[in-house]
């Protein structure tokens, strides 16, 4: 009696997809837009930080501790949060 290697494979292919699924809906899940705060552009958490305000401090080289810093209601899932967003838009 012998593991099949492509069951094996597929199921090893499933459990990585639902894991990253999973997180990537729950950190999804931290963006949020009202049509009515920041013009309707996507925020964290309801606050008035916008996505792109994130967005642009990383791309202009600020490290994740001076962005926490700045702004300490950040949290770092908030920041990875961003960067799953603008992967998926």
């Amino acid at each position: 009696m012998g593991v099949d290697v492509q069951s094996a494979a597929d199921l090893i292919s499933v459990l990585f997809f639902w894991k990253y699924w999973n997180v990537s809906t729950e950190l999804l899940n931290r963006i949020t837009s009202n049509p009515r705060q920041c013009g309707g552009c996507p925020r964290i958490r309801g606050m008035r930080i916008r996505v792109k305000d994130v967005l642009d401090m990383l791309a202009a080289g600020a490290e994740e501790a001076e962005i926490l810093k700045d702004y300490p209601y950040l949290e770092s899932e908030d920041i990875r949060a961003c960067l799953e967003y603008a992967s998926v838009r």
